[in-house]
């Protein structure tokens, strides 16, 4: 019986000890993210953007190496051959340009394990259709809009009986 009761002691401290390991990791990967958001929103200001903060990916591309200065003080896994690939998925929204919170998503992913290339294929292509189907979205709005307006427009000048006169064949 005192086996078991120091067993279960043991047990329950080794528990105890375990999530605090797993606490303190969690916020330590948390604090790194938010360093690595921070620099990678500095290195974005670095480049030479355009009126609205946006950069090229040739600039985005040429980046990389401070990135990679950035992971490495970080202690984060990387390779040049991934970190070059990446940048090609940071224009989710399709305008052909990389904002400053497309670049740091990218770079916070990669930064987080998010290393699969394939898996972040796949994030760019739906947000780029996502984006693309808002933009349809809207010209479709747009159309229907006019299109009841005129609609509206034309029952009303149908309707009205001075203009009847006019467009019967007298």
């Amino acid at each position: 019986g005192l086996i078991a009761v120091l067993t279960g002691v043991i047990s329950e401290s080794m528990f105890e000890k375990n999530q605090l390991r797993l606490e303190e990791s969690r916020k330590e990967q948390d604090a790194l993210i938010f360093t690595i958001e921070a620099k990678a929103a500095e290195i974005h200001a670095t480049m030479d953007l355009n009126e609205i903060g946006e950069a090229t990916v040739e600039m985005a591309r040429d980046s990389m190496t401070l990135v990679a200065k950035l992971f490495e003080s970080s202690l984060i896994e990387y390779t040049s051959h991934n970190l070059y690939n990446l940048v090609d998925l940071m224009d989710t929204d399709g305008s052909g340009l990389i904002n400053c919170f497309e670049y740091q998503r990218a770079i916070v992913s990669y930064a987080s394990g998010f290393k699969m290339l394939s898996m972040q294929e796949v994030f760019y292509g739906v947000s780029v259709c996502t984006y693309k189907i808002s933009a349809i979205e809207k010209t479709l709005d747009r159309l229907v809009e006019g299109l009841i307006g005129g609609a509206v427009l034309e029952r009303r000048t149908s309707a009205d009986p001075e203009n009847r006169k006019m467009k019967s064949p007298s």
